[in-house]
């Protein structure tokens, strides 16, 4: 998932003020529309953070699917068919 993940903790080194906090609060992973894992996430997550998972009953034709929801209510999701 690509962003910047601030915690809200570190300074701009330019201006010296506090970059606001800004993490993502939820991950959302789907097949088909049936969730089949959901994250909580916290400022303790790094940047772009990566998560990689596996689970059953997952079949050619599938949509699969992740959807992400931040502090901010900024929110993104992708949709890919299993080949």
């Amino acid at each position: 998932v690509v962003h910047p993940m601030e915690t809200g903790a570190r300074e701009d080194p330019e201006t010296g003020a506090i970059i606001p906090r800004h993490h993502i609060t939820r991950l959302v992973f789907s097949n088909n529309g049936e969730e089949v894992m959901a994250v909580n996430c916290s400022t303790a997550v790094a940047r772009n953070p990566y998560v990689n998972f596996s689970f059953r009953g997952v079949k050619e034709g599938d949509a699969v699917s992740v959807m992400w929801v931040d502090n901010r209510g900024d929110s993104d999701s992708l949709v890919t068919t299993i080949e």
